[in-house]
Formats: structure tokens, C-alpha cells, sequence
């Protein structure tokens, strides 16, 4: 149900969509973003090199997933990883002129808020997941 709701949303903006190829390149780690990425069907996988050239997962997306709405509107819109399709993949970009046009709708407004919001704390409880000291105390957290 939360998908048919996220894609009936995203299908009434404006955007480009874009078919990927499965370990096709989707946007740089560095890349400014400019747009928020829908994903209409298939999976990406968002990921960074640690100091020591090891692959480090920032997350795994799959249909009806979104990316890019925390950094459009920061003040440092830069990618923080790779982001790569992990099989054929549709995505709608969704340009942050034709997202501040549509914020304009409060029923929009408040369901890109909720969303948005809704992975902050997904973020944050990540976070401090990973941020206790012993195995232990993750799986107590979990």
C-alpha cells in the first residue's frame, strides 16, 4: 500500500525517467545532486570506499525507494557514494524546481515531509545501532 501511495505521488510530478543497465553507473560519490531519484522498478546499491579501499554499504534501494531528498535542498548537495543498478532499473529524476513546485500543494507538502522525515529516523536509528561498542548491545537495539 505505502508504494502505490509513493509512486502515485512521484507520477504526478514532472521528471525524466531513465532505464540503467544492471552495474550501470547511476550518479558519483562527489556529483551534486540536483534532482530526487524515484525508483519506478528494479534495485540500486549506494555505496563508498573506507580509507582502506574497502566497500563500505550506505544502503540497498529497491522499487518504489527514493534518494536525493535529504541533499537537494542542503546547503552541500553532494553525493556521498556510488550509486549503481544492481539490475535493469526505471528511474524518474525529479528536478528540485519541479519539487518546490509541487511543495506548493499541502497535501503534497505534507507527504514529502513525512516521507523525508520518516528516513531521517530510519538514519538515526541506524546510527545508533552501529555506534554501540559490543555486538551485543546492536542486537539489544534491534
Amino acid at each position: 500500500m505505502l508504494h502505490l501511495k509513493v509512486k502515485t505521488m512521484y507520477n504526478k510530478l514532472n521528471g525524466i525517467t531513465k532505464i540503467y543497465k544492471k552495474d550501470e553507473v547511476i550518479c558519483n560519490e562527489g556529483a551534486v545532486c540536483n534532482h530526487v531519484y524515484y525508483i519506478i522498478e528494479g534495485s540500486v546499491h549506494i555505496f563508498t570506499y573506507t580509507s582502506l579501499e574497502n566497500v563500505y554499504t550506505i544502503a540497498s534501494l529497491n522499487t518504489g525507494d527514493s534518494f536525493g531528498n535529504h541533499l537537494i535542498f542542503s546547503s552541500n548537495p553532494i553525493m556521498l557514494g556510488n550509486i549503481v543498478a544492481q539490475k535493469k532499473t526505471i528511474i524518474k529524476m525529479i528536478s528540485k524546481t519541479t519539487l518546490l513546485n509541487a511543495l506548493k500543494n499541502e497535501t503534497f507538502s505534507m507527504w514529502y515531509l513525512k516521507e523525508t522525515n520518516n528516513k531521517y529516523i530510519d538514519l538515526q536509528n541506524r546510527i545508533k545501532i552501529l555506534s554501540q561498542p559490543t555486538i551485543r548491545e546492536k542486537i539489544y537495539f534491534l
